[in-house]
């Protein structure tokens, strides 16, 4: 990574684009602010998670193209095992919103090249999945919520959860999947790009068995 592209951390007016209600202020803040910061992440994080998963990723920033009257809540930088695409495989992301950071490992609803292997390994995987997650109580659910609608993080989530998720991803064309570890903004890693960096990529190590759910056919936690 060369000197011009160095990231040097998010800052607080960063966060606070988020805080801007209408459409063209948000999205022009995000394409000059943000994003730029996406693209360094990417550059910074994609070596180390190359290895960690064993072969090739390549980051994506998020463009929201599709977006045209609600301003983005959140925006990422996502690393898939293709060059051209993210959004058909299973993937990591660095999400920012208004509240922090998130490290994620993602599944789209249309995610058509891994939603089965992931569907068929989550449900072989359920009741050693469920004592990986109680034993990272960091990794959360965002599509497993409690009463109050806060995700249902690590030690909260038993094999007759996770196996309800499987049995939606399987009904629901529109289900989607979120495992991911929240940084909050007042933490070191949401501002310094060390902190960041090394949080970053221990959360992606945490998270590897759910990349691996739906990179890997047959997988075996």
């Amino acid at each position: 990574m060369t000197s011009a592209s160095k990231f040097h951390g998010f800052t607080d007016r960063d966060y606070h684009i988020f805080d801007l209600p209408d459409f063209t202020s948000r999205m022009s803040a995000i394409k000059a602010s943000i994003s730029p910061k996406l693209q360094q992440i990417g550059d910074l994080l994609t070596p180390g998670l190359s290895r960690l998963v064993g072969g090739d990723l390549y980051p994506h920033v998020a463009r929201h193209v599709r977006r045209t009257v609600h301003p983005p809540e959140e925006t990422w930088v996502a690393f898939s095992r293709s060059l051209r695409a993210y959004k058909p495989y299973i993937h990591y992301r660095v999400t920012i919103h208004a509240e922090g950071l998130r490290i994620a490992c993602f599944l789209e609803d249309y995610a058509d090249e891994d939603r089965p292997t992931f569907t068929a390994g989550l449900a072989a995987n359920t009741d050693a999945l469920a004592r990986y997650l109680a034993a990272h109580p960091c990794i959360c659910s965002y599509d497993l919520r409690d009463g109050s609608g806060r995700p249902l993080c690590g030690d909260s989530l038993n094999a007759k959860t996770l196996l309800h998720l499987a049995e939606r991803l399987e009904r629901v064309k529109g289900q989607h999947v979120q495992f991911g570890v929240p940084i909050d903004r007042r933490e070191p890693a949401a501002h310094d790009p060390k902190a960041m960096q090394e949080a970053a990529l221990s959360a992606m190590e945490s998270l590897l068995p759910l990349y691996r759910l739906g990179a890997e056919a047959g997988y075996r936690l």
